[in-house]
């Protein structure tokens, strides 16, 4: 999922997470510790993933296992 911190990413992320989905959160560096934190009560259901940049190559292990993509980030 990318844009997991802004207002839509958020709550498809909460969707996700409460239907007990693994949600693997794309995010630049200034917002993956609010990640954390707004999503640390689903423990390992929610997987922070720092990227400096959404247009660099993303790394394959991102990828494993989804079953889904869903971008909107901006």
């Amino acid at each position: 999922l990318t844009g997991a911190s802004g207002f839509v990413g958020s709550h498809i992320a909460d969707l996700l997470l409460r239907n007990q989905y693994r949600v693997r959160a794309v995010s630049r560096k200034s917002k993956i510790n609010s990640l954390k934190e707004t999503f640390a009560h689903y423990g390992t259901l929610f997987e922070p993933f720092e990227v400096n940049d959404l247009c660099d190559t993303l790394p394959s292990k991102l990828f494993a296992n989804a079953q889904a993509v869903i971008h909107v980030a901006s």
